[in-house]
């Protein structure tokens, strides 16, 4: 949605709607690859490169404090959505009286439809990466879950469904080990259902 003046709105969204919550983080545990032969007797081990998401925090484009926005994906650095608008929701804490879980923004899995927020990064076969997460429900309990795989492929459910209240916000974490040939490794955040439903939300948001 477009706006050049800060406006309140009332958005109808079908599905798995209501808030999924979530802050992001990637990193990289320190398990070492498998040197191969000819460098074994030179370098026991090989380390890893540090992988990391970008922008995993949400914390740009910056908001006004206590605000929502629904934000063109290409605006918001290193994520990308299945959105159907192609918009990701971002919050300042405050918001609807949620305190971000870490720093001052994070994101709802769901703008205008059910979605997966997700990021490709660049990987070494052999690497086990480690996600770590946190998630809260928006008017009850939303459930959420991680996928992740080769970008050309399809993706794989990494752990068991993510399931938390409106409450607090949970923090979650799992590890991937890049399997053989994939130089790339898609990560998804995905909606699997809300409590809340369909829902209708009043918000402000800043101009753009």
């Amino acid at each position: 949605m477009r706006a050049n003046t800060r406006l309140s709105v009332r958005r109808a969204v079908a599905g798995a709607t209501s808030a999924l919550l979530l802050a992001a983080g990637l990193t990289v545990v320190t398990d070492a690859i498998a040197p191969t032969p000819a460098s074994a007797a030179q370098d026991p081990t090989s380390c890893q490169g540090t992988v990391a998401l970008v922008n995993g925090g949400f914390e740009a484009p910056v908001l006004p404090n206590a605000s929502v926005s629904l934000t063109s994906a290409p605006l918001v650095p290193g994520w990308s959505t299945t959105d159907s608008l192609n918009q990701i929701e971002l919050w300042s804490s405050g918001f609807n009286g949620v305190t971000a879980a870490a720093g001052r923004q994070f994101a709802e899995l769901n703008a205008n439809s059910p979605s997966r927020l997700f990021q490709d990064v660049a990987t070494t076969p052999g690497q086990t990466l480690s996600w770590s997460l946190k998630h809260r429900g928006r008017s009850g309990t939303d459930v959420m879950r991680v996928v992740i795989g080769s970008p050309t492929g399809t993706l794989v459910q990494n752990g068991p469904n993510l399931s938390d209240g409106s409450a607090a916000w949970g923090s979650h974490t799992g590890t991937y080990t890049v399997p053989a040939g994939q130089t790339v490794t898609r990560f998804g955040f995905q909606a699997v259902s809300s409590a809340g439903g369909v829902s209708s939300v009043a918000c402000s948001r800043p101009s753009r």
